[in-house]
């Protein structure tokens, strides 16, 4: 009785959540974002960087571009060099220039995510399902190689869908030149203001400046919506919701061993002490607090750029804008050495 209660509550919340979030509506004016400065950092950070965030959308397939006064007011006739592109969740770009990124993650009309670096870079990950009104955990990492091994080494991004490694591939960076200020957008910019029918939602979201394990997205996956921290808590375990350690979570973390195996001071779990009926389907109550506590521990290490839970720090003025509060503390443990922004 108490697993279908249990899946029957994971069906109902779904779609609902009582976490904050940012809602994002382009059938007004084409464009909705939250711009982050960078202040004098350099672009990509030295050993790459991680981008995680909840995220919902609808009327992403069946948006239809309308006609839009925004295009001529920002006199920009550029087109976009994603041609389809729907919804944009992050970018980061010159201050000064709008048309300028050096990284981008966007949908496109056809529901493929793709990620840029230039122009003539990017990396697309079709056969991902993402369901509208659904909220779903997103996370794109892109490892860097060090300046040693750069002449063999080729930088890899990875798509994590839900907790779950879904496609990884080559992607070159397009390094920022010194002495430009930088800025992450999250959502579209006038710049690239176009009226449709979508509406999304942005919940919590972060940028970590290194690169993030399979085994750090998961656990992130796991603590779910409701947690809204930088991982710094002395213990991050009470804050893992119960729904969550049935089969299907612990599932994607024993196909994780192999990786933990390889990080420091973590030795691998010995196959014995694994459960012998853990189903994917996401039936039965799985607690595995050992190895849920060194994933808690190895992300607790990660550095921080911001950090956002989705709700405002001020409220909405005349202009329409508002400011959202960045979690990371410039002098907390969380943060990056540079400090937070």
């Amino acid at each position: 009785m108490l697993e279908k209660l249990i899946r029957i509550g994971d069906t109902r919340v779904q779609s609902v959540s009582l976490a904050p979030f940012v809602e994002m509506d382009m059938s007004k004016v084409g464009y909705a974002s939250v711009q982050v400065s960078l202040g004098e950092r350099m672009w990509p950070p030295a050993a790459g960087y991680s981008f995680v965030c909840w995220f919902q959308f609808r009327n992403l397939l069946k948006s239809q571009v309308k006609d839009s006064e925004s295009l001529s007011k920002t006199g920009s006739s550029r087109r976009s060099i994603s041609g389809g592109v729907v919804l944009r969740l992050f970018s980061v770009g010159a201050v000064d220039d709008g048309n300028t990124f050096y990284a981008e993650l966007y949908l496109q009309d056809n529901g493929v995510l793709t990620l840029a670096t230039s122009i003539s870079l990017s990396l697309s990950f079709p056969g991902i399902e993402l369901h509208e009104g659904r909220w779903h955990h997103l996370a794109v990492v892109h490892s860097k190689p060090n300046a040693l091994a750069g002449l063999f080494q080729s930088s890899v991004a990875y798509i994590y869908i839900d907790g779950k490694l879904r496609h990884t591939g080559k992607l070159g960076y397009s390094p920022s030149p010194a002495g430009k200020s930088l800025q992450v957008t999250l959502g579209s910019p006038i710049t690239h203001a176009k009226v449709t029918d979508l509406s999304w939602r942005l919940g919590s979201c972060y940028l970590f400046e290194e690169v993030l394990t399979a085994g750090n997205i998961c656990f992130m996956y796991i603590l779910g919506q409701g947690y809204r921290g930088l991982f710094q808590d002395t213990d991050l375990l009470r804050f893992v919701p119960s729904q969550a350690c049935g089969g299907g979570s612990m599932a994607i973390l024993d196909s994780l061993d192999a990786e933990l195996s390889l990080a420091a001071n973590v030795q691998k779990v010995d196959s014995s002490t694994k459960q012998a009926n853990l189903k994917m389907d996401g039936s039965g109550i799985v607690w595995d607090l050992e190895r849920l506590g060194r994933l808690a521990l190895q992300l607790s290490g990660k550095k921080l750029i911001f950090s956002f839970d989705g709700s405002s720090s001020d409220v909405f003025r005349a202009s329409g804008t508002f400011s959202l509060l960045n979690l990371v503390d410039p002098t907390s443990a969380a943060a990056s050495p540079i400090g937070g922004v």
